[in-house]
């Protein structure tokens, strides 16, 4: 028999017909017509057509021929229409083939505990990951208020997060509208107090240069918007 079993957990056992009229000895072209007939009762569901290979009486391949997949219901009610007098060797059948479907494995109580475990690890070790960055940061912020006004220079050699220098911290303010693309804060974080604007005591060709600086107030306010941006992808140095 050419019988195909679906394993998924979820898929019941299927049957095809033409293996369903071989057991049952039906004609399987007068099969397809009932089960084309019975396909057009809603109750009966959806039928998918296949291939499936015949045999000649010494075994040899023979050819495919098109037939219908069928569920147990399916089964069971084509079976029922061609011959009910053999319809309880269609169920012992279709039971057979139920017995036949793998069977899941599940993990065993000392599998489950070193699974527990083995998470649990896990977590402690992300949390400890996660509190020896939140030292770093804090100790930097702190750092920065001891410091008073510090320049974005100084303030990321501090932080020392890989790859966010001045120019790219810089960048960064830039691309969140926090400074201009001369580097001069925008007024709103100037009046929250984040930033100041200290000028040159030399002048340069006659002009006054202005360096922008955080505040200590700035210093937690940015120190808290970066570890909120590179927590997860950046390794706090």
């Amino acid at each position: 028999m050419n019988t195909l079993i679906k394993s998924s957990q979820n898929t019941e056992v299927t049957i095809t017909l033409k293996d369903l009229t071989d057991l049952i000895s039906v004609e399987h072209n007068k099969a397809m017509k009932q089960v084309e007939k019975l396909a057009q009762e809603p109750s009966f569901g959806g039928v998918e057509k296949m291939a499936t290979p015949t045999y000649n009486p010494n075994g040899s391949f023979n050819r495919n021929i098109g037939t219908y997949l069928l569920n147990k219901k399916q089964a069971i009610a084509v079976g029922a229409k061609l011959n009910n007098a053999l319809l309880m060797k269609v169920i012992d059948r279709l039971e057979e083939l139920e017995s036949q479907k793998p069977k899941i494995q599940l993990p065993s109580k000392i599998e489950l505990a070193q699974m527990v475990i083995e998470a649990e690890t896990k977590v402690q070790q992300l949390s400890h990951t996660i509190q020896e960055k939140d030292k770093v940061i804090l100790a930097v912020a702190d750092l920065n208020i001891k410091a008073g006004n510090v320049t974005i220079a100084d303030f990321s050699k501090n932080l020392a997060i890989e790859g966010l220098g001045r120019n790219n911290l810089f960048s960064w303010l830039k691309a969140r509208n926090f400074v201009m693309m001369n580097t001069a804060p925008y007024q709103p974080y100037v009046e929250r107090g984040y930033f100041v604007r200290k000028p040159s005591e030399k002048k340069i060709n006659g002009e006054v240069r202005y360096t922008t600086m955080l505040t200590p107030k700035g210093t937690v306010w940015l120190t808290k918007l970066l570890k909120a941006e590179f927590e997860i992808d950046e390794e706090v140095a």
